[in-house]
């Protein structure tokens, strides 16, 4: 093995060079093809770029030439979790486990993907496991205390093995220790001079990232509220989250009714049937719209993924076309298409807002998405050219919307709970 070629590979993947690194690590393996460390460490660069098919294939290969060593395991697992396989995830979890008892990190991922599976009393006995080895460990910690909504999604953690990749010091996670649960108020600012230490000792370490952009989102009482409701519904299993929604719509639909039958109740009841809407409405959009504030913020826009930030610009440019829909009407005192196009940005929103999610049919929901944007626009068209802003478009678009927002609701709960 090159120790110095290795070496500068996990320096270069460590501040997120990963082509330099790959580079680096090709050139120990023209002249040490068999070596472990050197494929685990190519693994990892696959991983990083997104490049889990040859990532798996690579690790599958280097198991074949050291079934014993457990941080392959890890590696595979954590390829499964991105792939949402979480079966093979916990068996590969469960064998790096018993290969190296000693190793939190396993136990800690193992806690945080039984959280997210709702199997609250194992993830709890995992996490206490963890934290046996490592009291500090900031997953366990985050495992133990608050469920799967609050820890950090698949894509935006290094779950660094610490004998892969060493950190330089104590000083980062002691600086970054604080958990990346809820901000809570009185600890925000605590919180984010926590993380920009973090940060200044070690600019790539995305745990501090993920929790800075927490922290700052953490601000907007909106947003507290927002995630207090994400973490209620995340810890629901599958037939309690259909239950709120579908509670939710029918005491709409029945406040509703009961003001058109009862008009002089309309004043007390009408103002309440529009709280439950925007309140249905801003679950969806939240997150990337919180990411738009994000972007105008000195340190936040230097933390989001290209993900986020395709997803924030979607909501703006939905927002754009439905504030320059109500400033035409206001402007020209109406008019069928100002108001298609208000309706239809402001709709447009949620599908332009988890078109990055991750789907079973991933083809299908980006036509289903796209295909409503294009309805839009030729409702938006047809609002102009016919004076109706219901024409057949218009209410084609808004029943393919209702349609969307029952099929997506019902993709991420079943994802939630497998």
């Amino acid at each position: 093995m090159d120790h110095q070629l290795i070496e500068r590979a996990l320096y270069l993947l460590q501040h997120r060079k990963f082509r330099e690194a790959e580079t680096a690590i090709q050139q120990t393996l023209a002249r040490y093809p068999m070596d472990t460390n050197a494929l685990g460490l190519l693994a990892e660069v696959k991983i990083q770029l997104d490049q889990h098919d040859e990532a798996l294939q690579i690790v599958n290969d280097t198991i074949g030439i050291d079934p014993a060593d457990d941080r392959l395991y890890y590696q595979r697992a954590r390829i499964h979790l991105n792939n949402e396989d979480f079966n093979a995830a916990e068996a590969d979890l469960r064998e790096a486990i018993r290969l190296d008892p000693q190793e939190a990190g396993y136990y800690a991922t193992y806690a945080m993907l039984l959280n997210q599976r709702k199997k609250f009393t194992e993830a709890l006995s995992f996490a206490e496991q963890a934290l046996q080895v490592d009291p500090e460990n900031v997953y366990a910690l985050n495992a133990q205390q608050h469920g799967p909504a609050e820890a950090e999604p698949q894509g935006r953690i290094i779950r660094r093995d610490r004998k892969r990749f060493p950190a330089r010091s104590g000083e980062r996670l002691h600086a970054c220790k604080l958990r990346l649960g809820p901000p809570r108020e009185r600890r925000l600012k605590k919180a984010l001079e926590h993380f920009r230490e973090a940060l200044r000792i070690d600019p790539s370490m995305q745990m501090a990232q993920g929790g800075m952009i927490e922290a700052l989102k953490g601000r907007y009482l909106v947003y507290r509220l927002f995630l207090k409701y994400a973490f209620f519904m995340a810890k629901l299993s599958e037939k309690y989250q259909w239950a709120v929604i579908i509670g939710l719509y029918l005491v709409t639909k029945f406040l509703s009714s009961t003001s058109q039958s009862n008009p002089h109740l309309a004043p007390y009841l009408m103002p309440i049937v529009y709280i439950l809407i925007a309140f249905a409405f801003t679950t969806w959009i939240m997150e990337p719209m919180s990411n738009l504030f994000l972007r105008f913020n000195k340190y936040g826009k230097y933390m989001l993924d290209d993900k986020e930030i395709s997803a924030s610009n979607g909501v703006a440019v939905s927002l754009a076309v439905a504030i320059a829909g109500g400033i035409g009407m206001i402007a020209t005192g109406g008019g069928a298409g100002w108001l298609v196009m208000t309706y239809a940005g402001i709709a447009c929103m949620i599908p332009l807002s988890v078109r990055n999610k991750t789907f079973r049919q991933p083809m299908a929901m980006q036509i289903f998405i796209w295909g409503l944007c294009a309805l839009a626009v030729a409702a938006i068209a047809a609002g102009f050219a016919t004076g109706n802003p219901f024409n057949i478009l218009s209410m084609g678009f808004l029943i393919g919307f209702i349609a969307f927002q029952w099929v997506v609701n019902f993709s991420m709960i079943r994802r939630s709970n497998r």
